[in-house]
């Protein structure tokens, strides 16, 4: 080979590796940048998720809600329902010498009874209303019904009107035959309170009465 041609691959060599060294240097460059715009939308999200509320919360509001304190009509009906009476039937109905939780079922005997006369006991009832309402409740009457909520009804007691948090017993006699009975003990029967809740004025018990009555 002559010394021409020897000087020309040697030529064509340099420019080859400084063309690849060119090409390197390149690309080291873009890959810097990427890694460098990455890092820059990264911390401009973390900067975001800063002023933002974490995922699975409710971001307060930005003013309070001063009429209305509970939030979504909440705070209206609170008050609402604070202003009006709230009658409902406590503690257990007591029949005879038994206690009987509401809704639940007790055996009373015949000779437990305070008179008997043609095959009917007549038994001592207790039973308690309340009044857990924000106001007073006018005056009203309780009822107990048997067999079904609109049954036939078996005892009557005047209601007073009840103050905020006051109480008022109801008593007397019912009369059962031997056998099981369901009892419906109703809280203003006659619906004549207009209350903030309507639906626990009704509570009832099973009664068994077992023996032979007079």
């Amino acid at each position: 080979m002559s010394r021409t041609m020897t000087a020309v691959a040697a030529s064509t060599l340099v420019l080859f590796a400084a063309a690849g060294v060119a090409g390197a240097q390149q690309r080291v460059a873009e890959q810097t940048t990427r890694v460098s715009d990455a890092a820059e939308q990264k911390a401009a999200q973390v900067a975001i998720d800063a002023q933002s509320p974490a995922q699975g919360t409710i971001a307060a509001p930005t003013k309070p809600q001063k009429d209305d304190p509970g939030g979504g009509g909440q705070g209206r009906q609170a008050l609402a329902n604070a202003a009006m009476p709230d009658l409902l039937l406590v503690d257990a109905f007591q029949l005879a010498n038994a206690t009987i939780p509401w809704g639940t079922a007790a055996t009373v005997l015949a000779a437990d009874a305070s008179s008997s006369k043609d095959g009917v006991c007549s038994f001592r009832y207790k039973y308690l209303t309340a009044n857990q309402g924000g106001v007073a409740a006018g005056a009203s009457a309780n009822r107990i019904r048997r067999d079904i909520q609109n049954g036939p009804v078996l005892a009557s007691n005047p209601l007073p009107a009840l103050a905020p948090a006051a109480t008022s017993v109801s008593d007397g006699h019912l009369s059962l035959k031997p056998g099981t009975w369901m009892l419906y003990v109703h809280a203003d029967d006659p619906q004549a309170v207009a209350e903030s809740n309507e639906t626990n004025n009704l509570r009832r018990v099973k009664v068994t009465v077992e023996g032979k009555c007079g």
